[in-house]
C-alpha cells in the first residue's frame, strides 16, 4: 500500500498506476480539490497515462467539515416554499429549518417599563451559536461510464454529468441532508461549500 500526502508531477501518477494495475497495490493520494469531479482531472492535468490512471482509479472521497449548530440557542424558521424547493427538498418532509442564534434588535430589548433586557448568553456555545464539527462527504465509486468520460470528455460538467446518470450525490446534495435535519445551516453550508 502507498499513502502519498500529495501528487508531484506525472512521473509520480505513471509510477502509483503501475503500482495499482501491474502489482495490484492500494494507492492513496491526496489530491487538493472542491468536489470528485474536479479530483479527477487534477490528477489528470498533470499530464500522466490516461488510459492507465482511468483503469487504476476506483473511488474518490472529498470532503468538507461543517460548523454544527447549538442545540440549546438554535432557532428555527419556517422556509418559503420557493427555497425548499431550490433546494430540492420535496414538499411537506421538512417544516422548519434551524440557523444560529440571532438576538433581537436593541428596540425589542427593553421591558415593560423602559428598561433595557440582557440577554441571556448561552452556557454551551457562549454566544457564537455554532458547537463542534461534522463532516460532509462526497463518495464517487469510478465505474465505466465515468472512466469513458474520463477518456472522451475529459472536463468537469462531462464527468458530473457520467456521474450524476451513475446515481453519484455530490456534497452539496448530502449538505442539505444536514440542514433538513436541523444540524447545520443553510448560511454555514453555503460558507463551507464557496471555500
Amino acid at each position: 500500500m502507498f499513502v502519498v500526502p500529495e501528487l508531484g508531477d506525472s512521473q509520480a501518477v505513471e509510477m502509483l498506476c503501475d503500482q495499482v494495475n501491474s502489482q495490484n497495490k492500494l494507492v492513496i493520494a491526496r489530491v487538493a480539490a472542491k468536489e470528485a469531479s474536479e479530483a479527477l482531472l487534477r490528477v489528470m492535468a498533470y499530464k500522466g497515462p490516461v488510459q492507465e490512471f482511468v483503469q487504476a482509479v476506483t473511488l474518490v472521497l472529498s470532503g468538507r467539515l461543517v460548523r454544527k449548530l447549538c442545540e440549546p440557542c438554535r432557532q428555527s424558521y419556517q422556509p418559503p416554499p420557493q427555497l425548499l424547493q431550490k433546494l430540492g427538498i420535496p414538499p411537506g418532509r421538512v417544516s422548519v429549518l434551524y440557523r444560529d442564534y440571532q438576538p433581537p434588535p436593541p428596540e425589542q430589548r427593553i421591558d415593560a417599563k423602559g428598561r433595557p433586557i440582557e440577554i441571556e448568553i448561552c452556557e454551551q456555545c457562549g454566544g457564537i451559536g455554532f458547537f463542534g464539527r461534522t463532516g460532509i462527504f462526497e463518495l464517487m465509486v469510478v465505474n465505466d461510464m465515468i472512466r469513458e468520460a474520463l477518456v472522451k470528455t475529459p472536463n468537469l460538467e462531462g464527468i458530473r454529468r457520467a456521474a450524476r446518470m451513475s446515481g453519484h450525490r455530490v456534497m452539496q446534495e448530502e449538505g442539505i441532508v444536514l440542514v433538513a435535519q436541523g444540524t447545520t445551516s443553510l448560511q454555514e453550508l453555503q460558507r463551507v461549500l464557496k471555500q
